[in-house]
């Protein structure tokens, strides 16, 4: 199905024309469902890796690029983080904890006085940058496994082997 077929079935599905559900419009609808999948799915294809040094005194991380399992760095965008890997090599040996995800009101009730330390809690600050509480005091490494931006196109690729595999799956139980 292309995309053109997509958007003419969403609309004779709603039994509206373009004037009401402009593409503008569809193309954030296809987005909200694809982002729910992801969310829901935890699907290896989008998922990807990314390593990154924190900056000590500075509470904010800018997402970088990732890093796919093939070992290519991507130029895609972060859409979900799923978790977030803080690496204190302050202490010997080296500990490493495992952030747990909250929201942009909570760090900053938990974080008021601006505390230093080793990041306990992060939260999406923008799309692209993450904020955590406390404050790294460090320089700490950290890994970042996320799902990434896919095309429509490269969705309904990954879609497709994904019920090719279900099928397979099936066809192999009976």
């Amino acid at each position: 199905m292309t995309f053109a077929e997509l958007v003419a079935k969403i609309r004779n599905y709603t039994e509206v024309d373009s004037n009401v559900l402009t593409d503008s419009i569809v193309e954030d609808f296809i987005r909200d469902a694809e982002l729910k999948i992801f969310r829901e799915v935890d699907a290896d294809y989008a998922r990807e890796y990314a390593a990154a040094s924190l900056i000590a005194n500075s509470a904010y991380l800018d997402l970088p690029n990732a890093t796919s399992s093939s070992g290519l760095t991507s130029t895609r965008r972060a859409i979900i983080v799923r978790s977030f890997l803080v690496e204190d090599s302050t202490q010997s040996p080296t500990t490493k904890v495992y952030l747990e995800p909250k929201d942009t009101s909570f760090i900053f009730e938990y974080n008021s006085t601006g505390a230093t330390g080793v990041p306990k809690y992060y939260a999406m600050w923008k799309e692209t940058t993450i904020i955590m509480a406390p404050t790294p005091a460090s320089a700490y490494n950290c890994q970042l496994s996320m799902f990434i931006h896919l095309t429509i196109y490269q969705l309904q690729i990954q879609l497709l082997i994904l019920v090719i595999t279900l099928l397979s799956y099936c066809y192999m139980q009976h």
